[in-house]
């Protein structure tokens, strides 16, 4: 009753990406770089830790100097 009709897919990124958070993404980034920052390998991770660093790196990257996502 409460999904109205609605398919169940739900939300899907790769079909329907939020196309302000693609742009967001990428303003943080570039100013990450432009700050002096690099950019993670394109290697995939071979263990728990090598993943968590990257997803670190990854989250680092679209924080504000502020402290903002």
């Amino acid at each position: 009753m409460a999904r109205a009709g609605r398919d169940g897919g739900g939300f899907n990124a790769s079909k329907n990406p939020n196309a302000g958070d693609i742009l967001f993404r990428e303003q943080m980034i570039r100013e990450y770089v432009a700050r002096g920052g690099t950019l993670p390998d394109g290697k995939k991770a071979t263990n728990i830790q090598d993943a968590m660093k990257k997803a670190v790196h990854f989250y680092s990257m679209l924080q504000s100097q502020d402290g903002h996502w």
